[in-house]
C-alpha cells in the first residue's frame, strides 16, 4: 500500500474535529488533516492514499447517519481507503472490523501511548509498503 497523502476526519462535529486535528497533527507531522461532513466532500478525498478516521455516529450529510454503514459501504470499492471507527465502544470496533476498518481508537483514548503507538504503526507500515 502506497504512502497517505491526507487524513480525513469523517462525521465528526466541530469540537471533536478541532481535538482530533490537534492530536492527528502532533501524530502524523507533515500529512495533511481535512475535515469531511459530507458526502461530496468524501467522494473526493476517500482514495487508497487517505486513511479516513469515521465517527462512530456521522455529524453532517451522509448517506447514513452510521458510521459502520458507511465504512461497509467504502469497503466495498475497488480501491477503498484505509478506514478507522472513532468509538470508544468494543463491540462497535468489533463491527467496523468485520465491515472492512483497521481497528480504531476512541476519543477518551487519544492521550493514551497505546492509541499514539496504534496510529504510528499504522502510517509507518503505510509508508513501508508493509500493510
Amino acid at each position: 500500500m502506497a504512502a497517505i497523502n491526507q487524513i480525513a476526519l469523517v462525521g465528526h462535529c466541530a469540537a471533536d474535529t478541532h481535538m482530533l486535528a490537534d492530536w492527528v497533527n502532533r501524530m502524523a507531522k507533515g500529512v495533511p488533516v481535512v475535515s469531511i461532513g459530507d458526502t461530496q466532500a468524501l467522494e473526493s478525498c476517500a482514495q487508497p492514499e487517505t486513511l479516513v478516521l469515521i465517527n462512530r455516529v456521522l455529524d453532517g450529510l451522509f448517506e447514513t447517519d452510521g458510521g459502520i454503514d458507511l465504512i461497509r459501504m467504502l469497503s466495498q470499492r475497488k480501491n477503498a481507503p484505509l478506514m478507522m471507527l472513532i468509538s470508544n465502544y468494543d463491540d462497535a470496533q468489533q463491527a467496523a472490523v468485520e465491515a472492512g476498518a483497521i481497528r480504531g481508537f476512541g476519543k477518551s483514548s487519544l492521550q493514551d501511548s497505546d492509541t499514539t503507538t496504534l496510529l504510528q504503526r499504522v502510517l509507518h507500515d503505510l509508508d513501508d509498503g508493509s500493510s
